[in-house]
């Protein structure tokens, strides 16, 4: 009996061990697999505004992407591993992935109509299109973004156009940077989806020229804004003066007479780095020490090697800015203006502010700048980036809009290099400017100094927008 129990019990500990090898085995499959399905890559992209664009205005595109990515070695390699919009005539969107996934609402710009699809790219090659065609704004067309199932209120804001809706989700109509959404001509909420929308994003979309409409039988919250009442709703409507698009064509005008040359400080210590270089040479030659030869190659090769170093971190961007305040309404309008131009070949950014747009003077220029938007992976914008060619300016505009309240008096006469530009593109019927004041910086940059001019002051008369308000919004872009 006893040999039979012991055979027994070793076949059961064969079979326990057994089956403990096969799940093990199941289970190392099953991880392989996962593994696997976790590394294909996924991307879904799809256009809130159903492929509706205005040229030179933000689009959102809403991006869903999980793609196999580099290793990141560092933090400056976190900018070669970008999920990127891209398409002729359009600026690029560039989400940054640090780990390779994407979730979010990002804006994206489309110049002119070159754009026919939206295309993507990730690592590794990966590319991909939106089968969904974009369609260009028409002068007569108001695209309006409804948060409630009733749409005539978008025709009463309108009475002479052609309404498009676009349908919002109620509980976050406007998912990711409010400048993505720039494109919209009004939105229509109630009284609980206008909750949803704070007062920082209620300012973002009055600065991108977006009619705010609410249903209801009170002023929405915040009431401190003045809501005008019309029928059974409540409307804030801006009355934005100034570019309205990305297209102007004197936006340049004040950054032509700027010094291209290098920057008047770094040709100085160029001369007196060739200064220092040349006496200890001499002194080296003076005093001829035992192997005079290393000495030289030493005293020759540490300069240059010194020089070198000094003159990777020297840059040949000239930055100037300026800032125009309208008043004279409900509400109070803040531009900020900035220039850049170069001595040399070089990529530059600026850092993003609530609402900025490049600003841009034919299809020429915006070919040759090549800009891109940089965003976070949850599509929040990080800076706009764009190519700097000597001699050749680029302007940045950031936009402001909250409640009136009152300015300091401003002076006379007027020196800022802006006010060619305000004459031409802001000021319409009965505007006119009042003067200047000290110079408030808004943009701030780590790597070169921007110089400010005074602020100008303008007050608001009779007029809606300005000439470039009214000539940009036809949606057309410049055909040179």
């Amino acid at each position: 009996m006893y040999p039979r129990v012991k055979n027994c019990v070793m076949f059961v500990k064969m079979k326990f061990w057994f089956s403990l090898l096969c799940l093990a085995g199941l289970g190392q499959a099953a991880s392989v697999a996962f593994a696997a399905a976790d590394s294909q890559p996924m991307v879904f992209l799809s256009l809130p505004l159903n492929g509706y664009y205005r040229s030179g205005k933000y689009m959102p595109v809403r991006i869903e992407a999980r793609v196999k990515v580099p290793a990141n070695n560092g933090e400056d390699d976190q900018d070669l591993i970008a999920f990127t919009l891209h398409a002729p005539g359009a600026m690029k969107t560039a989400l940054l992935l640090p780990d390779g996934h994407a979730d979010g609402t990002a804006p994206w710009m489309v110049l002119d109509d070159r754009a026919q699809y939206l295309s993507w790219s990730a690592p590794y090659g990966l590319t991909g299109k939106l089968d969904v065609p974009l369609h260009p704004l028409g002068d007569n067309q108001r695209i309006v973004g409804f948060a409630i199932s009733q749409q005539d209120l978008g025709q009463k804001l309108f009475p002479t156009s052609q309404i498009i809706p676009i349908a919002l989700d109620s509980s976050n109509p406007l998912p990711g940077s409010i400048a993505a959404w720039d494109s919209l001509d009004a939105i229509v909420l109630d009284d609980g989806s206008a909750r949803c929308v704070s007062e920082a994003q209620l300012a973002a979309l009055l600065s991108c020229g977006v009619t705010v409409a609410v249903r209801g039988g009170k002023p929405p919250w915040p009431a401190a804004w003045p809501w005008k009442h019309l029928e059974q709703a409540w409307v804030l409507r801006p009355d934005l003066l100034g570019p309205a698009t990305a297209w102007s064509e004197n936006a340049l005008q004040p950054a032509n007479a700027l010094d291209t040359a290098w920057p008047a400080v770094i040709r100085q210590r160029i001369v007196l780095f060739g200064a220092i270089a040349g006496i200890i040479m001499m002194a080296v030659l003076w005093f001829r020490p035992r192997h005079l030869v290393l000495w030289v190659f030493l005293a020759v090769g540490g300069s240059l090697g010194l020089l070198g170093c000094w003159w990777h971190w020297q840059g040949p961007v000239v930055q100037v800015g300026g800032g125009a305040t309208i008043v004279g309404g409900d509400l109070i309008q803040e531009d900020d203006w900035l220039y850049q131009v170069s001595a040399g070949t070089i990529n530059s950014d600026v850092r993003w502010l609530d609402v900025v747009r490049p600003i841009f003077t034919s299809r020429r220029q915006f070919d040759e700048c090549r800009p891109s938007l940089v965003c976070f992976l949850n599509g929040d914008p990080r800076q706009l980036r764009y190519h700097l060619r000597p001699g050749q300016p680029v302007a940045i505009l950031a936009r402001g809009v909250g409640l009136s309240h009152p300015v300091s008096a401003a002076s006379q006469p007027v020196t800022s290099p802006l006010e060619v530009v305000l004459k031409e593109a802001y000021l319409g019927s009965g505007d006119n400017i009042l003067g200047q004041l000290p110079p408030s910086p808004k943009f701030s940059s780590g790597y070169f100094k921007i110089e400010y001019w005074p602020r100008v002051v303008i007050r608001r008369g009779t007029s809606t927008g300005g000439p470039d308000a009214k000539a940009d919004m036809q949606g057309e872009a410049p055909r040179q």
